[in-house]
């Protein structure tokens, strides 16, 4: 191998260490969320298959008198965080639950789980809310410059981008 492939090899080796060593005082990635979302959590999440809980969600800037909101459902899935890669400063890192909601389709019996790289935030409640959520494909999963601006995230440079501008990581 010629130095100059090694070198990029060790880089590249030393940027996914940095992804996934920060440990507990050192995230691989900041959020810092725009308006009124409470503290957040970038992590791989592993949920089950979830289903509406009776409850439905219209948008806060809802004109009750003028506008007509069917509502889309909330879903409820049991689940895990199999890793966390980074987190807001107002994050409670022992607080725990083992469920996720999140707003589903309007009149679904179900939603599919798997396995997802999601910013979840933490309630008040026994569950974590999904707020956004992006599917693992070879590996590797991607945040849109509209997700990275909207939660002011902090993340290592260096990494590729693909043609649409996305940022891409190693899960």
């Amino acid at each position: 191998m010629n130095p100059r492939t090694a070198l990029r090899n060790l880089v590249a080796v030393a940027l996914l260490i940095g992804l996934t060593a920060g440990g507990d005082d050192r995230p691989a990635f900041r959020l810092t969320p725009e308006g009124t979302s409470g503290p957040v959590v970038l992590a791989l999440i592993d949920i089950d298959r979830g289903y509406p809980n009776g409850e439905f969600y219209c948008p806060p800037d809802t004109n009750w008198e003028t506008d007509i909101c069917l509502g889309a459902d909330i879903v409820i899935h049991p689940g895990t965080i199999e890793k966390r890669f980074g987190w807001s400063d107002n994050v409670d890192r022992k607080w725990e639950a083992n469920k996720f909601k999140q707003i589903g389709a309007h009149a679904v019996r179900w939603v599919e789980g798997g396995r997802w790289i999601a910013v979840i935030e933490q309630t008040d409640a026994d569950y974590w809310y999904i707020q956004w959520k992006v599917p693992i494909e070879a590996g590797r999963f991607c945040l849109s410059d509209a997700m990275i601006t909207h939660y002011r995230l902090e993340a290592p440079t260096g990494l590729r981008r693909k043609k649409d501008g996305a940022r891409c990581f190693n899960a």
